[in-house]
């Protein structure tokens, strides 16, 4: 397996879906965990992103009707993105943590497969 196979691997991993790269090359159970792996991160992210942001919504919006585009826009900056950084950031550090992973699960098993064929 050639270094430019590796390459084009590793730029699948990052740039389409991580274990894409893997399926490409031939690791199915390993492109299928990852890919499996990004999802079920994402699915939960989203569940428990729209629970707390609608009982968020429904505290701040109580008793208050929001007249225009502008405070519609102040009220989701201000009041729900502002609220849940916290839970972005924490979701999003898994995500990056997952693609480093699977790069660097890449390369491990393409050095092994290329020590194992020399």
């Amino acid at each position: 397996m050639s270094f430019q196979k590796l390459l084009g691997g590793i730029l699948l991993n990052l740039f389409v879906m991580p274990g894409s790269g893997h399926l490409a090359l031939g690791f199915k159970k390993r492109g299928l965990f990852f890919t499996v792996l990004l999802l079920g991160i994402l699915a939960v992210f989203l569940c428990h992103f729209m629970i707390v942001v609608q009982k968020q919504a429904d505290e701040i919006a109580r008793g208050n009707e929001l007249r225009g585009m502008f405070e519609f826009v102040v009220f989701i900056g201000n009041g729900l993105l502002a609220k849940n950084a916290e839970l972005m950031k924490f979701y999003g550090s898994l995500l990056g943590l997952g693609y480093l992973i699977s790069v660097v699960d890449l390369i491990y098993v393409w050095s092994k497969k290329k020590g194992g064929a020399d």
